[in-house]
């Protein structure tokens, strides 16, 4: 259904390019700011591509740079217990587990925006520019059972950093609806390196012994992805 949508979004900017008009009544471009937005399904505004702050500037009717700028973060808290009976000496054990994980993402995408055609009022362009994400978590986890005489406690600690790295190229057709706003529809396709490094060290205490284990693990990959549609308002200043 995707590849259809697509397909047809294509054909829609093959047509507006075909039949282009020299004389456009879109207005002037040229040191103009814009700030831009997405529309959801309910027809309500959020963040442009992912990000806290979309926006761009235009050198010239034809040409314009793209910043998006991306901050988040996020805590997880999970409590849980277990209840085991010990067939042996007939004694219910309870197992507590507590964790707590937290997150944080950065990220930009630049973009050089250039206009390829336009009809009365719409635009067809192009573009392309570099991204840039990172991600850090860090997660621990204490784990203690009860009674004292089963005692076997275990805390683990982990922690991640992904990087990603890439180049997207992208196309799409806006439309002014006035002559200090647009309606805008477009779709991409990325190239990414990303590179993925986790840490993790537990300790594990009984009656007897107390261990301290610690591992770490590094993953490469290399993605290519195509985006969805992407609808966006504009409001140029």
């Amino acid at each position: 259904m995707k590849e259809i949508i697509r397909s047809v979004f294509f054909f829609l900017i093959v047509f507006f390019s075909i039949n282009a008009q020299e004389n456009s009544d879109i207005p002037s471009l040229k040191g103009k700011y814009a700030l831009q937005f997405r529309i959801t399904e309910n027809f309500t505004l959020s963040s442009f591509q992912g990000a806290i702050f979309s926006g761009k500037y235009c050198f010239t009717d034809y040409s314009s740079i793209r910043l998006g700028v991306s901050v988040s973060s996020s805590t997880f808290d999970d409590e849980a217990s277990q209840n085991s009976l010990n067939s042996q000496n007939n004694v219910s054990i309870i197992t507590d587990s507590n964790g707590e994980e937290t997150a944080y993402n950065y990220g930009f995408s630049l973009q050089y925006i250039y206009n390829l055609k336009a009809t009365e009022d719409i635009l067809f362009f192009t573009g392309f520019g570099p991204f840039f994400n990172l991600r850090n978590s860090e997660k621990e986890i204490i784990n203690s059972r009860t009674p004292t005489a089963y005692t076997n406690n275990s805390n683990s600690s982990r922690t991640q950093k992904t990087t990603s790295i890439g180049v997207e190229a992208l196309c799409g057709i806006e439309w002014f609806v006035k002559s200090n706003i647009s309606i805008s529809a477009e779709y991409g396709i990325g190239f990414s390196y990303n590179h993925t490094k986790s840490d993790e060290t537990r300790f594990e205490n009984d009656t007897n012994t107390s261990v301290t284990l610690s591992s770490n693990a590094t993953r490469t990959s290399y993605l290519v992805n195509a985006s969805n549609i992407n609808f966006g308002v504009s409001f140029y200043f």
